[in-house]
């Protein structure tokens, strides 16, 4: 499977011949939300993955991801 994201559109692309089982696999390897920012925003973001092959697309998933604003832990970096 060859991976390629375009971080532009947000569209994540696979190809390759191969299993279902590794297409699963390689989805749950590459779908991840990073969020560093002290103060987050918390608004919904929505993911939607469309499928095609030969045969044409998919129906279109779509599913909503939730963003929590946690208070971080403290840390000391300097001691004057």
């Amino acid at each position: 499977i060859v991976g390629s994201f375009d971080p532009l559109t947000g569209v994540l692309t696979l190809t390759g011949t191969t299993t279902l089982v590794n297409y699963r696999a390689a989805l749950r390897a590459s779908l991840r939300y990073t969020n560093t920012s002290d103060v987050p925003n918390t608004s919904i973001r929505t993911i939607s993955i469309t499928l095609a092959d030969s045969s044409g697309n998919s129906n279109t998933i779509t599913r909503n991801l939730t963003v929590a604003s946690t208070n971080d832990t403290p840390t000391l970096t300097t001691i004057y």
